[in-house]
């Protein structure tokens, strides 16, 4: 089924007011409207839109949204608990693309830190690349925050599920080092 870019649109306004009303009273939760597609996502392609907050909950958890032109519901056969040691990639592989387009939210511990990681967008481009984008905000004890925005492409060998959701998972592996070894860095010249 494609997926146009107006329906992927009003999915992610319609989701941002649904956890705008139900989100729990963390002043770290992630409630801000996402921005636009960004002009790399062409006519055709498979967008996908994923969140990923990480703040100073004690427990987390994360639900799956089905993506509907018309309404936004969770999907309570893909909610699950998460230990702050999983990694988003070792969730996400087998999930990734068992839906046209979905978004998740996951609040997790941080030991003291409150960071905040959003996957923007990934998407299926015409040239065969998986390619994966995070904007990560580190938000110190003192002082503005840090804000920084990484990539990842991964080529597809084909378009069979299992090849997306592999190349993906690749993409996101290097994300979360990049992320880690950031944030690491950030920690440290805060002390």
């Amino acid at each position: 089924m494609n997926i146009s870019r107006s329906a992927v649109l009003l999915f992610c306004s319609s989701l941002v007011g649904c956890l705008s009303q139900s989100a729990p009273p963390d002043e770290h939760y992630f409630t801000a409207p996402l921005p636009p597609l960004a002009s790399h996502i062409q006519p055709g392609t498979q967008p996908l839109r994923l969140e990923f907050s990480q703040s100073s909950a004690v427990t987390s958890e994360s639900m799956l949204w089905r993506l509907s032109a018309t309404e936004v519901a969770p999907d309570p056969e893909n909610s699950w608990a998460v230990h702050p040691a999983h990694t988003l990639e070792e969730r996400l592989r087998d999930l990734l693309f068992s839906q046209n387009g979905f978004r998740v939210s996951i609040t997790s511990s941080a030991h003291l830190l409150s960071v905040r990681f959003v996957i923007l967008e990934g998407a299926l481009s015409h040239g065969g690349l998986a390619r994966v984008e995070v904007v990560a905000t580190f938000r110190p004890g003192q002082g503005s925050d840090l804000r920084r925005r990484f990539h990842e492409e991964e080529p597809l060998k084909s378009l069979q599920p299992s090849a997306l959701a592999a190349a993906t998972g690749r993409a996101l592996d290097r994300l979360a080092r990049s992320l880690s070894e950031w944030t690491v860095e950030q920690a440290g010249a805060g002390e």
